[in-house]
């Protein structure tokens, strides 16, 4: 008999403290980031910056997971995507490649959006380094 009440003591324990409700998974809101950017500082620590760019490349992201850029020479825009853990990809597609570019939002607001260039540390930054876009006005 003690081992009978022993075991349904153990076995409502473990019950009630099951917890059977279901965790919505964490999403990023890419809302913020929707709209055009342009490229207008690099924050370097190595030699010290930071460095202002004048007429800096302009980024278009769209709600369609699509954008537009006159970053890069041969490629003019493709898709982009963001991670739960604020990771940026943009997959730049001409029609012979691709090229995939990573890197983690630092911080944003309506009008400013800081990128960091060595999220993964690969050391190409000793001291930290970011890039700063500025929201093209009327987007």
């Amino acid at each position: 008999m003690k081992k009978i009440t022993t075991f349904t003591i153990l076995f409502l324990a473990i019950i009630s403290c099951t917890d059977n409700s279901t965790v919505a998974s964490p999403t990023f809101n890419v809302t913020p980031i929707l709209g055009k950017w342009q490229y207008s500082e690099r924050l370097d620590y190595n030699p010290p910056g930071p460095y202002l760019i004048a007429n800096g490349p302009i980024i278009d992201l769209k709600s369609d997971g699509t954008f537009t850029s006159n970053e890069l020479t041969n490629y003019n825009g493709g898709t982009y995507t963001v991670s739960i853990d604020s990771i940026l990809s943009l997959t730049y597609i001409s029609s012979t490649s691709s090229y995939t570019w990573k890197k983690k939002i630092y911080q944003i607001d309506s009008n400013e959006l800081f990128l960091d260039l060595d999220y993964l540390g690969t050391g190409s930054c000793t001291e930290g380094c970011a890039e700063r876009y500025t929201k093209v006005n009327g987007n």
